[in-house]
């Protein structure tokens, strides 16, 4: 959903002092910390992207909505990347939601999510300083070396991790394409926060829409739905919630299967809750529409839990 930079820049073309001849003139991309990768020829085309909290590098906490808004002045092809702090990267656009169409019209403004979208997008740890890059072409590009979409999946999995090694990506990506004829443009937003709470991108994820909260009062462990015996963890008691399936135990994990009238968020924000509880503190969340991981911390000791939903039913798996 990390340190602020000094200048707010939607656009990243930079002119060269050297004069490009002929109108498919060729010049080596640039790679640059604070641009990931620019086009050192000045072009026509000129695409910005942003988001909603505007550009002057805003501040966004874990689990907060946001928007991300891309345009041109000329037909292109864009391609937007969200690059997290810790070097995960993920692919915005195209998707799979978008019906994959990554083609804008000279002038047009395309919003992620757009309005009357069945999904979310919202903020994802960890804190610190996230951008939001975007590529526009005059002619489609090749991703497949760098992204792959896995089966039933919105958005597409980037396979290359950190801005400088997405940049080296990008440039080899966009050399067969004439300089004149691509151009970049990045923004940037710091995170702040912890946990799904108050806050949790690509940095941006995808959420189901917005759940209500489950008012869970005074749970009580019953046979098969203690889960981790060492914190106490329990299914919610209300027989309308859950319905217990099967438990698989080994040395430190615990597999449980369980229907549940709850989603992926309330189920998530219940058990970070009663973790939390017992002394621990909330180190990531990532949460999606089918699937939230969450590590927690207290002193050296470490625990994993994920939530995954398949073929109408919840796998729960805890770690320690």
């Amino acid at each position: 959903m990390k340190s602020a930079i000094k200048f707010t820049a939607a656009m990243m073309t930079v002119a060269l002092s050297s004069v490009i001849t002929g109108a498919f003139a060729q010049s080596t991309p640039v790679v640059r910390p604070q641009a990931v990768i620019v086009n050192p020829v000045e072009t026509q085309l000129q695409t910005t992207v942003s988001v909603d909290r505007g550009n002057n590098n805003p501040v966004y906490n874990i689990g907060e909505r946001i928007k991300i808004s891309v345009s041109v002045n000329q037909d292109a092809y864009v391609y937007v990347f969200s690059i997290h702090s810790d070097g995960v990267i993920d692919l915005i656009l195209p998707n799979r939601l978008s019906g994959g169409n990554q083609f804008l019209h000279a002038n047009e403004t395309r919003t992620f999510p757009p309005a009357g979208a069945n999904y979310q997008l919202t903020v994802d740890g960890p804190g610190g300083q996230d951008k939001i890059l975007a590529v526009a072409s005059k002619r489609q590009l090749n991703l497949n070396e760098i992204t792959s979409f896995k089966s039933n999946q919105p958005f597409a999995n980037v396979t290359v991790q950190g801005q400088e090694n997405l940049a080296r990506a990008l440039a080899v990506v966009v050399t067969p394409v004439p300089s004149s004829d691509w151009v970049t443009s990045y923004t940037q937003f710091q995170v702040r926060g912890g946990g799904l709470t108050n806050t949790p991108a690509p940095t941006v994820v995808v959420v189901a829409p917005q759940p209500q909260p489950i008012v869970v009062v005074a749970p009580q462990p019953q046979p098969n739905n203690v889960i981790f015996a060492d914190l106490n963890l329990v299914l919610y008691p209300n027989a309308q919630l859950v319905q217990f399936i099967q438990r698989f135990e080994t040395d430190g994990e615990v597999e449980l299967l369980f229907r549940s009238n709850a989603n992926i968020a309330q189920l998530a924000s219940f058990y970070k809750n009663a973790v939390e509880a017992r002394g621990w503190s909330t180190r990531k969340a990532k949460l999606r529409s089918d699937n939230a991981k969450l590590e927690f911390r207290k002193g050296n000791q470490k625990l994993n839990l994920e939530i995954d939903r398949e073929d109408g039913m919840y796998r729960l798996t805890i770690q320690d």
